[in-house]
């Protein structure tokens, strides 16, 4: 989603290999709320708890002040909120604690994501020291067949490196809680237009 964002709508697009490095740092002087801009990151429907394949991406609150990092970090706070609220679901339904998130992949690269991700959550969140884990899972299985290691834990415990906690900052916790509550529900609010414009354009109206 972000890729889809830089892509389309930042000049140079991932072109500029300091895109992100800029993005970021503008959003980071964006206060927690994006001065009341609101992003739902349903670009290709949502699984759970919807379960709906109309579901679509929307932002909500813009006025003329905002501008492109405010965009950005309403993306990293729709798709952060959006964990947090399936993870607190997910808590409730199985009767669990999640105690931390392990970040993978090219968000993990992010750390305003990161420490977002925490604040919002309250819970740790681990970097590894490679962000490809599934490449890497790979490789750890392909060694244990290939008879280097006796077993897949021990090819584990040797190709794994250390990792990275970013701890919550408890200072936030009132604010994305805020948000949360207003993120709960946004679904509720958009999905029977979402249903109605999805159905228009599958009508294929032509120019």
């Amino acid at each position: 989603m972000i890729n889809w964002f830089v892509d389309h709508f930042v000049p140079g697009g991932r072109d500029d290999p300091t895109i992100f490095k800029q993005l970021e740092e503008a959003a980071a002087e964006i206060p927690r709320g994006c001065d009341g801009l609101m992003a739902q990151p349903y670009w290709s429907g949502v699984m759970d708890p919807h379960w709906d394949s109309a579901a679509r991406g929307c932002f909500i609150g813009f006025g003329g002040g905002h501008g492109t990092a405010h965009v950005y970090r309403a993306l990293l706070e729709g798709m952060t909120l959006d964990q947090v609220l399936r993870t607190e679901l997910m808590e409730r339904n199985a009767g669990l604690e999640i105690k931390e998130y392990l970040a993978i992949g090219g968000g993990a690269t992010s750390p305003l994501w990161r420490q977002m991700l925490a604040d919002a959550s309250g819970k740790p969140v681990l970097i590894s020291d490679t962000v490809e884990a599934s490449a890497l899972g790979a490789g750890m299985i392909a060694a244990y067949g290939a008879g280097w290691y006796g077993s897949i834990v021990e090819a584990a415990g040797a190709m794994s490196g250390e990792t990275e906690k970013v701890e919550p900052d408890p200072k936030t916790w009132k604010d994305y809680r805020e948000l949360l509550e207003i993120y709960r529900g946004l679904y509720d609010s958009t999905a029977a237009v979402s249903r109605k414009l999805v159905a228009f354009a599958s009508r294929g109206t032509k120019a």
